[in-house]
């Protein structure tokens, strides 16, 4: 049975790539997983912040701003959806 990406992340933590079996693509693709879900971490962050501004601009009636605030958030929001995309790409590889 094949091990899950857990098992693998806290193998490749524990101890050298070689000792505990994990071959070096996988480990490279655990490494380069770590940073996809802190970079999905941070975004999701940022889309929160976000928000709130936007929410905030418009409950003060702030019409000068909003607009770019919106805008702001579609990107944030389309960031994100990427940095889910690619983690979603690197666990299909793991899982190869």
């Amino acid at each position: 049975m094949k091990p899950s990406v857990q098992e693998l992340k806290l193998r490749v933590r524990r101890s050298s790539d070689v000792a505990e079996n994990i071959t070096p693509d996988q480990a490279s693709h655990i490494e380069h997983l770590e940073k996809a879900e802190r970079h999905v971490r941070n975004c999701a962050a940022i889309v929160s912040r976000q928000r709130t501004l936007v929410a905030r601009l418009s409950e003060g009636g702030e019409l000068n701003g909003i607009a770019q605030a919106r805008q702001w958030l579609s990107r944030f929001k389309d960031m994100q959806e990427a940095f889910v995309k690619h983690r979603a790409m690197i666990l299909r590889e793991l899982e190869m």
